[in-house]
């Protein structure tokens, strides 16, 4: 009889050949074992097949694909979960690290909630080697507040953190047409929308690699135009008729222009304004729970008082210096 693995951990890999050993041995040196491996190559030009093949040999739990042809990230994975045989499937990409725990805390936490359909975690920021750690990206845990921030906000998991069951995954796949890189946001947001739970675990379970080649930075950088694109559909049923062209064009500056300090301080003003807007279309057309969505404002707006404490007190000392 075969022994069916409980997870299937799926990897695709396209020219990732200098971290590939570091990727590859964080997944098998894992704490919890009874896992298949799947790596799918999309036909790599460096030393990346070569590199995989020597694992392969060696450990029974790697199953190696290449594709014919250069498919791209959609058509990859979408492969990837086809070849698998796991009840749940996890992301791994091949120039970040999971940590020993993660395939064992994120089953222990889609066992204990059978109505969680993905989990995601937080994960630290690194340098490209992975040896300074820049920062830890916490991200929204429970369902609904993950679903305001689909719509309204930003990507909040970590799509080489997630986990997610494979029946509903064959159900929704990644969109092979997808433009922008976007194939992860699109699919959580399906899965959100068509009623399922998601969630994150509060935990560190993934080392992300900041480079100019790094697969996660790429897929930061691209997907502008899909995000804009979505926060029109959702802006627009949460404000009704009062929607308009210069409510977005707002939108879109304040929430992503002001992760910068620069731009922060110099409109904090609007920023407050337009999360008022936020909370006073909400209040009226309720279409999402009010107490979930005002939590979130609040958060948003706890930034907003703590930089406008800095930019008092950055004025105060700039006066202190002209006038000493």
């Amino acid at each position: 009889m075969i022994n069916t693995p409980k997870i299937s951990v799926v990897m695709p890999v396209y020219n990732a050949a200098p971290y590939l050993k570091e990727s590859v041995e964080s997944i098998l040196n894992q704490t919890f074992s009874d896992f298949e491996f799947i790596i799918i190559d999309d036909c790599s030009t460096d030393n990346s097949y070569n590199l995989l093949q020597t694992y392969a040999k060696k450990d029974l739990r790697v199953k190696l694909f290449r594709n014919e042809k250069n498919e791209g990230l959609p058509k990859t994975l979408n492969l990837g979960v086809s070849l698998s045989s796991g009840e749940y499937i996890a992301r791994m990409d091949a120039d970040d690290i999971s940590l020993p725990v993660r395939l064992l805390k994120q089953l222990a936490f889609m066992e204990k909630n059978p109505t969680i359909a993905m989990c995601g975690s937080w994960y630290a920021v690194c340098d490209q080697n992975l040896n300074k750690k820049y920062f830890i990206r916490t991200l929204p845990c429970e369902s609904e507040v993950i679903k305001i921030y689909l719509h309204l906000l930003y990507n909040p998991f970590g799509h080489n953190t997630v986990m997610i069951r494979k029946d509903v995954f064959s159900t929704l796949q990644y969109a092979d047409s997808m433009r922008d890189n976007a194939e992860d946001y699109d699919l959580w947001l399906r899965m959100i929308d068509a009623g399922y739970e998601l969630a994150n675990i509060p935990e560190v379970f993934v080392r992300y690699r900041t480079s100019i080649q790094s697969s996660s930075q790429i897929f930061q950088d691209s997907i502008g135009r899909t995000i804009r694109d979505i926060h029109k559909k959702y802006l627009s049923r949460l404000f009704g008729q009062a929607f308009n062209k210069e409510l977005l064009e707002n939108h879109e500056e304040l929430i992503y222009k002001s992760k910068t300090l620069y731009f922060f301080l110099k409109n904090i003003g609007r920023y407050k304004k337009h999360l008022t807007l936020l909370k006073q279309a909400n209040d009226k057309n309720k279409v999402y729970p009010p107490r979930i969505f005002n939590e979130v404002i609040e958060q948003l707006s706890i930034r907003n008082k703590v930089f406008n404490k800095l930019k008092k007190f950055l004025r105060t000392m700039m006066f202190a210096f002209k006038c000493g």
